[in-house]
């Protein structure tokens, strides 16, 4: 599969919504599909970049059950390195590099680019919508009434779909832009359970208050929107 697509467009600011699957989760881990879309701030798609991509390493068991992909599927497939010269290096500008769970697409794509920001909207989602029962890509299409092709769960193409759907459903739900999702994702998230040890999903007001103190005074290196929520019981 290798698909690209361009419309021409003008934006102050160029956003890439992308998504890949790779051969593990270990490193280091190598690309084995991708699928990038470039918007502008009004979710007006500019291109789509789009293949499978010829890891040339191992795909651990554990990922092919996720995404169905094997070597053997990727034998005819470009290298990173191949599609990005092939599509005249794409994502060599600067940018907005958007993405659930950021900071593992950008290992992959980061190095790609000339210089980038991000947007993650795992952090936004987990402000905006403190009520969800977890903000997994998967649990969040349920959860706000997204569209989705199951048959393609687990593709590339399939969850910057969804991710873009996502993010525009935040910017619908809470009258933001889309460069607006820079600045929401540091805002300080209220937590309203104990996400770990002995009292984990306990609400904070229950905590023992010996357990707040320790939590505070004495834990080591406490989230910081932890330490915010606990504070302002």
């Amino acid at each position: 599969i290798r698909r690209m697509t361009t419309r021409k467009g003008v934006n102050s600011m160029r956003f890439f919504f992308g998504d890949v699957e790779t051969t593990g989760l270990r490193k280091p881990a190598k690309i084995v599909e991708l699928c990038v879309v470039e918007t502008d701030d009004q979710f007006n798609v500019l291109n789509t970049w789009e293949s499978r991509i010829d890891p040339e390493a191992p795909i651990e068991p554990g990922a092919s059950g996720v995404h169905g992909l094997t070597n053997a599927m990727l034998v005819d497939e470009p290298t990173i390195e191949q599609f990005m010269e092939m599509h005249g290096y794409p994502l060599r500008t600067d940018g907005v590099l958007i993405a659930h769970n950021v900071a593992y697409d950008r290992e992959f794509l980061g190095p790609h680019f000339e210089s980038y920001e991000t947007i993650c909207t795992l952090k936004c989602a987990r402000i905006l919508y403190p009520d969800a029962p977890d903000h997994k890509l998967q649990t969040l299409r349920f959860y706000l009434g997204l569209e989705a092709d199951h048959s393609k769960a687990h593709t590339a193409g399939e969850d910057v779909s969804l991710l873009m759907q996502l993010a525009k459903k935040m910017c619908e739900d809470h009258d933001l832009t889309l460069s607006a999702l820079l600045e929401v994702q540091t805002r300080k998230r209220r937590i309203l359970n104990m996400p770990f040890g002995k009292h984990k999903g306990t609400a904070l007001s229950d905590l023992p208050a010996d357990y707040r103190y320790w939590l505070l005074n004495k834990a080591d290196n406490l989230d910081a929107d932890l330490r915010a929520s606990l504070e302002a019981l």
